[in-house]
């Protein structure tokens, strides 16, 4: 996979702890598109992303797109909120930052960022 310029892969929150050994394997990845699965009964207590792999240091990575996708059956931001869930809100919201932080404090050379969540 050394040569790949152009990867979209899913991930749900438990595996985005996974997300910088996973990059590690394109080094000369040029533009990511992540799809986000948030999974209520998969919550990590803590996002700790601490690798930064070579895409990101070697300033290949030039694009990164995240996008939320719903899981099967998810309701709608505001019906959610509605029916008591704001902690699952509130987390999923905690855990996407974090990703994005990682993100941006690690690339180098990052020319566009493309964020889509829910409301």
């Amino acid at each position: 996979f050394r040569n790949l310029s152009r990867l979209e892969a899913s991930f749900c929150n438990l595996l985005l702890q996974v997300l910088p050994d996973f990059l590690e394997s394109f080094p000369n990845l040029k533009h990511l598109t992540l799809y986000l699965v948030y999974v209520k009964e998969l919550e990590p207590e803590n996002l700790e992303l601490t690798i930064v792999p070579k895409c990101l240091l070697s300033s290949t990575l030039e694009c990164v797109e995240i996008r939320e996708v719903a899981a099967r059956g998810e309701e709608t931001g505001k019906k959610r909120a509605r029916n008591g869930k704001r902690t699952v809100l509130m987390h999923k919201k905690r855990i996407w930052m974090e990703a994005v932080r990682y993100i941006l404090e690690n690339s180098l050379l990052l020319k566009k960022l493309v964020l889509c969540f829910s409301p």
